[in-house]
């Protein structure tokens, strides 16, 4: 667990450790907050999923 908290604004591009498919982007759209700790994103070539915030890539 990362001692720094991230904090994600709708409209935001994140990167993310993990593709959904071998076909989509490893980028998502931050659409909106699903619960504390999960967000509906928009995925290029894939569509909308909820994705943890764990799945989002915060070396950068």
């Amino acid at each position: 667990m990362s001692t720094k908290e991230q904090e994600w604004e709708a409209s935001t591009w994140v990167q993310l450790r993990e593709r959904p498919s071998a076909y989509s982007h490893d980028e998502a759209l931050l659409l909106c907050q699903h619960s504390d700790t999960q967000w509906i994103v928009w995925i290029p070539d894939y569509g909308e999923m909820i994705v943890h915030r764990s799945q989002f890539d915060e070396a950068g």
